[in-house]
């Protein structure tokens, strides 16, 4: 019941800004800033200071000391028809943030990925359209499945939170987390094409947060992620 809230409030946040023809980004730096006062504060830094220098340690020892770079994008089919009602929330609060970094679970899609069978999913017998693929676009391995809850720590911390959740990952791919039960919170995720209109917003979103709040793995992610996309 307490997840139905979360998600509940968050929406009734969200629709009613748009309700009021909000379109507006708030202040990156300002909003970062008072998300990363809530988040330094000793109940939640040290539940997250031990997962974040883990998280960083991982990514230099993978890479031989060096932070990873960009892969190159892959041929990624075109979406049919962009969903433009997807959008950042504004006033998205700590508390917010707070709640949903101890409920939010995940649970891999087999719609999403050219072989679900290595991902210990089933087979995936329908229609796939024009979805996007974590192995076969993202060059996500079975291998990452351990970094799924830093990424959403990640993203949630950033703030990337509206009609969906994203994080980006350090190679620099923006995922969309989908809400697909409610009861438990629980999301899947599936790689975001550069010419999706949500691409930008976020990246934008999460480089104030990386340059304000973010460690190193979090400042390398926002420039691979620039590479990647072509932002500038």
């Amino acid at each position: 019941m307490r997840h139905l809230c979360v998600v509940t409030a968050i929406r009734q946040v969200f629709h009613s800004r748009l309700d009021r023809g909000s379109r507006k980004e708030p202040c990156g730096a300002s909003w970062s800033n008072r998300l990363a006062r809530y988040m330094s504060s000793p109940a939640i830094a040290s539940r997250l200071s031990e997962n974040q220098g883990a998280r960083t340690a991982a990514v230099r020892r993978s890479n031989g000391g060096l932070m990873k770079k960009p892969t190159k994008r892959s041929d990624v089919p075109p979406r049919n028809k962009d969903n433009n009602k997807r959008r950042l929330g504004n006033d998205i609060t700590p508390e917010v943030v707070g709640e949903l970094l101890k409920t939010v679970t995940y649970k891999g899609s087999p719609k999403h990925k050219r072989n679900p069978g290595i991902f210990n999913l089933e087979p995936f017998n329908g229609v796939r359209g024009d979805a996007t693929l974590c192995d076969d676009h993202a060059n996500f391995q079975p291998a990452d499945m351990a970094k799924i809850p830093g990424l959403i720590q990640r993203g949630l911390k950033a703030g990337l939170i509206g009609s969906n959740l994203w994080t980006i990952g350090e190679n620099g791919w923006i995922f969309e987390c989908r809400l697909t039960n409610a009861a438990q919170n629980e999301y899947h995720g599936y790689p975001v094409r550069p010419t999706e209109a949500i691409a930008e917003p976020v990246y934008r979103r999460f480089k104030a947060w990386a340059e304000a709040a973010g460690d190193a793995a979090d400042k390398q992610a926002a420039e691979n992620c620039a590479a990647l996309y072509g932002f500038r």
